[in-house]
């Protein structure tokens, strides 16, 4: 069993039902992975402007999974212009 910690840094302009819809969007390309806890940081300062932004919406997830996570989750989030950052740690 895999364990990753991923951390998601979206606008702060996006509304709320765009962040959730975003978010429900990050969760459907995670097919065969469990998340195990979710948590929402809220908005925080950034240290430095990222897409002319200086205030980040924050969440976190536990993720679970056999096989790893999808070969191309990486490259949709890059892709997607209202993430700021992200950040996937394999944990074990």
């Amino acid at each position: 069993m895999r364990i990753y910690e991923f951390v998601v840094v979206v606008k702060t302009s996006l509304s709320d039902t765009q962040r959730e819809t975003l978010i429900d969007t990050i969760k459907s390309w995670l097919k065969d992975v469990q998340i195990t806890s979710e948590e929402e940081w809220g908005s925080k300062a950034l240290a430095y402007k990222i897409k002319h932004e200086l205030m980040g919406f924050y969440y976190q997830f536990v993720l679970e999974s056999e096989t790893g996570l999808p070969a191309d989750f990486e490259k949709r989030l890059l892709a997607n212009d209202t993430v700021l950052r992200h950040l996937v740690i394999r944990k074990k």
